[in-house]
């Protein structure tokens, strides 16, 4: 819109798995529109794992 809001809807996702990590029933955003190009992983999947940075490289690790 001309105000700079963009319409977004909730949704909970049954799984999500990244590099092995498997996390059930994960609130996302769907966005309207082309931005962002890119899939933004958030703190509903984040907290459920324990990162740590290394050299420039973000590693993730299942909590349980």
């Amino acid at each position: 819109t001309a105000s700079g809001e963009v319409s977004a809807f909730s949704i909970n996702l049954n799984t999500v798995i990244v590099g092995g990590i498997q996390v059930h029933t994960v609130m996302a955003f769907v966005i309207e529109g082309n931005f962002p190009e890119m899939i933004l992983l958030g703190m509903t999947y984040l907290n459920h794992v324990n990162m740590r940075e290394q050299d420039g490289i973000l590693y993730l690790q299942a909590k349980y």
